[in-house]
Order: structure tokens, then C-alpha cells, then sequence
């Protein structure tokens, strides 16, 4: 329900800065502001280079793991990579964008600010990520849905009390503010809710359902070792496993049915039961 409430804040917060945005800037300079956000949300997702899901995933595999120095081992790599990649992108953008596509003349005027919101909302959306695997959504949702274009809107209402007529550069001026403190708090969010400070109990099998052991390999006396991914939600139940190091076709199937079978006795942090992402041998042996 409080995820719910704070989408439903957020969209009408985005919804009324735009009717704000279209009050006061000229047709074309609003339809400028469109076209940019358009190509700046594209190059985001370009950039991101799939980092924003792997944060989620791998956060919540290493909470779920208790290995906390992968947590920020990961987050460090993704984060300077997507950084240095969408700052580069922005530059070449910057650069020859006019030379590479007709049309560009009448918005030249606003590459630097793409230069500089490009790493910037990227990195937001990493940060949005990790702080989903920390299992802390509200946060992520407040941060990204609310805070920021509450934000926009009291900058654009400073904007307009100082000056009587603004332009759309003064509008991304105020963008690229919001984005910084948006960033920023996330953030401090992640280092307060770091793993570290947090008591993790490892999810428990209720029941463990025996895989069986395929006829065929049975037969000829074979055995193995598959490693599955195991996604457990807040109730303990199985809702998802997939294969990570296969031990061939038939114990693959057998070791994910046996798998999804099973339940557990949710993982907490902090007393809090969660959903964890479990890396889960399972081994196929003749006795």
C-alpha cells in the first residue's frame, strides 16, 4: 500500500510540473524540453549497459549470501563503469551530434546540459537499483518518484518569484540540481542501510523436497552437481530458480523440481522477514 501511495504522489507531482512547464515556457522551448527528455531517457537505458538490474540481483544474492564486501566490490565497478561510459557517450554527443544528424542546429543550445544529466540520471537509476535490493522500495520510490519532482517544482516556483521570464536552460538548471541531491541522498541511504548494519538470518528449508534421481543416469551410474539461483519472497515460498552451473539436462530438470517443491522459513534483517536471491548446490550421488 505505501508503494502504491507514493507512485500514485509521484505521478501526479510529474504530471502537474509539466502542465507547470508548459504554463510557463514558450510552445517551442517546451516542445525543446520534450524532444531533449525523450533522447536523454533513450541514452539512458543505453548507457546503463543492463548495470541497474545486475545491482538489484547482485545485492540481494550477496545479502542473501552474507558477503558483504562483494556488495561494494560490485557496486564500485558498476558505478565507475557506468559513469566514465555515459560521461563519454555525453562528450561525443556533445561533440558531433550537429555533424552526425541533420536537424540538430536549434537545439545545440542545450548539449551541455546532456553532458552533464546523462551520468547523472544513470547513476540514479543504479542507485534506485541498489537500494531495491537492500529491500528498501519505499525509499527508492520516494527518492525517484517524489523527492525529485517535488524538488523541481520549488525550484521552478523560485525560478519564476525571481525572474518574470524563463527559458528552458533555466529549467535543466534546475534539473541537474534536483538530480545531484537525488543522487546524493540515495547515497547516504545505501551507506545507512549498508549490510553491514543489519542482522541477516539465513532463509531455513521448512520442508525440502528429495530430488529424484533420473532413471537414465541412475543406469549408467552418473553423477552430479547442479547450481541453481533461487528467488524466496517474504513467505518463504519458491519463486523462481534457475540454472547457474548445469549437471546435464535431466538432473537440471530434476534438481528444479525438487527445488520448487521445497519452502522455507523466510530470511530476515532485522527481524524483517525479506526476499532473498539463494545460490543453492544440488548434488546427484549414488550411495
Amino acid at each position: 500500500a505505501g508503494l502504491f501511495s507514493w507512485k500514485i504522489v509521484g505521478t501526479a507531482l510529474a504530471f502537474t510540473l509539466q502542465l507547470v512547464l508548459a504554463r510557463f515556457l514558450s510552445v517551442s522551448e517546451y516542445g525543446a524540453l520534450i524532444y531533449f527528455f525523450a533522447w536523454l531517457g533513450f541514452l539512458v537505458m543505453v548507457v546503463k549497459l543492463g548495470f541497474d538490474n545486475a545491482c538489484m540481483r547482485y545485492v540481494a544474492n550477496y545479502v542473501g549470501q552474507h558477503e558483504w564486501g562483494k556488495v561494494f566490490g560490485f557496486l564500485i565497478t558498476a558505478f565507475v563503469v557506468v559513469g566514465l561510459f555515459s560521461t563519454l557517450v555525453g562528450w561525443l554527443i556533445t561533440s558531433y551530434a550537429v555533424q552526425w544528424f541533420s536537424g540538430l542546429d536549434e537545439y545545440t543550445h542545450l548539449l551541455p546540459w546532456l553532458l552533464l544529466l546523462l551520468p547523472l540520471m544513470a547513476l540514479q537509476n543504479l542507485t534506485g537499483s541498489v537500494l531495491r535490493g537492500l529491500q528498501i522500495q519505499l525509499i527508492s520510490e520516494f527518492l525517484e518518484g517524489v523527492f525529485r519532482s517535488f524538488l523541481l517544482l520549488l525550484l521552478v516556483a523560485l525560478i519564476w518569484w525571481r525572474l518574470p521570464v524563463f527559458h528552458v536552460g533555466d529549467i535543466l538548471d534546475q534539473y541537474v540540481l534536483a538530480t545531484v541531491a537525488t543522487v546524493s541522498i540515495g547515497m547516504v541511504m545505501v551507506y545507512i542501510k549498508r549490510p553491514s548494519s543489519v542482522i541477516f538470518t539465513r532463509p531455513q528449508f521448512l520442508h525440502r523436497e528429495i530430488p529424484e534421481y533420473p532413471e537414465n543416469m541412475r543406469a549408467t551410474g552418473r553423477k552430479g552437481v547442479v547450481i541453481l539461483s533461487v528467488l524466496i519472497d517474504k513467505l518463504g515460498k519458491v519463486r523462481e530458480v534457475t540454472v547457474l552451473e548445469s549437471g546435464g539436462e535431466y538432473f537440471d530438470k530434476a534438481a528444479i523440481k525438487g527445488m520448487e517443491a521445497s519452502s522455507f522459513i523466510p530470511a530476515k534483517i532485522d527481524g524483517e522477514s525479506v526476499a532473498v536471491l539463494l545460490r543453492m548446490p544440488v548434488e546427484f550421488r549414488l550411495l
